[in-house]
C-alpha cells in the first residue's frame, strides 16, 4: 500500500485507471510522467522515513492506499526528474543512486545515496526546494540523512570524508556542507525511530502523531493527513 491513485471529479482512482480515462481533463503525457514518479513503493524503512517530523506519516502511507489529488503530485515529480537527470551524468568513478542496507536490533532499514565521489570521497544529496534563500540552512531532517547516508556507505566499505547538500531551485542552486555525526550518535539516533516505525508498521503501535507546519499544508506535502487526523480522534 502506498499512494496508488488519484482522486478527481471521477471519484478515486488508480494509476492505471486515470490513465485509461477518456476524459482529457490533464494532458495525458504529463499524467503518466506524473505517475512515472509516485509509483508505489515497498514496505521497507527508508532514511526518508526516519527522519519524517512526524513519525505516524511514513507509517500511514504504507499501511493504508492512499488517493492524491493529481496536482499534488507535482512537487514530487519534479524532485525526482531532477534527481534522474543528476544520476544520469554521474562519473563512472561515482557510487550513484545506489541503496545500502543494513539491520540494527534485527530490524532492516536502507538510504539511496544519491552521489558518492570515490575520487575525493565527497558524498552529495540533492534535494529540491520551491525557494532557497542566500540564508538558506540544512534542516534537522536533512542533517540526520544525510549522516545516516554516510553511515550506512562507510558499513559498505566506502570511505566518505565529507559530505554536503545540493539545494536547487527554479533559479539555481546551493551546496551547503553537512556536519558528520560519529557513527555511535547515528545508532543512537536511529534505534528509537526504527522501533516505532517497526512496531507501526507491523505490529499495529501507532506512535502519536507530532503536529507542524506541513501538516497545514495537508495532501501536498502530507498524503495521509486525514488518515492522521481520524486517527487522532479515535476514527477507524
Amino acid at each position: 500500500m502506498s499512494v496508488i491513485g488519484v482522486s478527481c471529479t471521477q471519484g478515486n482512482n488508480t494509476f492505471d485507471e486515470c490513465l485509461d480515462c477518456t476524459t482529457e481533463c490533464i494532458n495525458k503525457p504529463l499524467r503518466k510522467l506524473l505517475f512515472k514518479y509516485n509509483a508505489p513503493r515497498g514496505k521497507g524503512i527508508s532514511a526518508s522515513m526516519l527522519t519524517n517530523q512526524c513519525p505516524l506519516c511514513p507509517i500511514l502511507t504504507i499501511k493504508y492506499d492512499i488517493y492524491r489529488p493529481i496536482q499534488d503530485l507535482h512537487a514530487s515529480t519534479y524532485g525526482s526528474v531532477i534527481h534522474q537527470a543528476l544520476s544520469e551524468e554521474a562519473l563512472p568513478t561515482d557510487v550513484s543512486e545506489v541503496r545500502f542496507k543494513d539491520k540494527l536490533g534485527g530490524i532492516e532499514y536502507s538510504g539511496q545515496i544519491d552521489r558518492l565521489d570515490t575520487l575525493t570521497n565527497h558524498l552529495t544529496d540533492y534535494k529540491t526546494k520551491a525557494y532557497i534563500s542566500a540564508k538558506h540552512s540544512v534542516s534537522l531532517e536533512h542533517h540526520w540523512q544525510v549522516n545516516i547516508y554516510r553511515y550506512l556507505a562507510e558499513l559498505n566499505g566506502h570511505k566518505v570524508d565529507s559530505a554536503s547538500i545540493l539545494y536547487l531551485d527554479p533559479r539555481g542552486w546551493l551546496d551547503i556542507a553537512v556536519v558528520r555525526e560519529e557513527p555511535r550518535d547515528v545508532k543512537i539516533y536511529l534505534e528509537p525511530k526504527l522501533t516505532a516505525l517497526h512496531d507501526g508498521i507491523h505490529n499495529n503501535i501507532m506512535p502519536k502523531a507530532v503536529i507542524h507546519w506541513l501538516c497545514e499544508k495537508r495532501t501536498v506535502y502530507c498524503p495521509v493527513a486525514d488518515y492522521c487526523m481520524k486517527l487522532e480522534r479515535g476514527v477507524k
